[in-house]
């Protein structure tokens, strides 16, 4: 799950949602403005340099900001495999299967 962000220039909200489309949004309005950028999950203020154009300030971004890439395949689900055992019924019923 991503984090949504809120972008504020001069008391107004001018962009919400994923920290890279709200970057891009408020630069595109305000190009030579610094807004201030508000993560939503906890209230706190998140600092960038605003400088050059918004794949510039996107690229400059600390990793812990940046979402984690989408991975090709199917998810990971947590699930760990381990040993069966069979009750006396089931070990008949796999004698009788060959």
């Amino acid at each position: 799950m991503s984090s949504t962000y809120i972008a504020i220039h001069n008391k107004s909200l001018i962009a919400q949602g994923e920290l890279p489309a709200v970057i891009r949004e408020a630069l595109r309005q305000f190009p030579e403005a610094e807004p201030y950028l508000y993560k939503l999950d906890n209230g706190k203020r998140v600092d960038i340099d605003w400088r050059g154009d918004a794949e510039e300030v996107i690229k400059r971004l600390p990793a812990a900001l940046v979402p984690p890439a989408k991975k090709r395949g199917r998810p990971k689900l947590g699930v760990i495999s381990k040993e069966v055992t069979l009750l006396p019924e089931h070990w008949e019923w796999l004698s009788v299967q060959r």
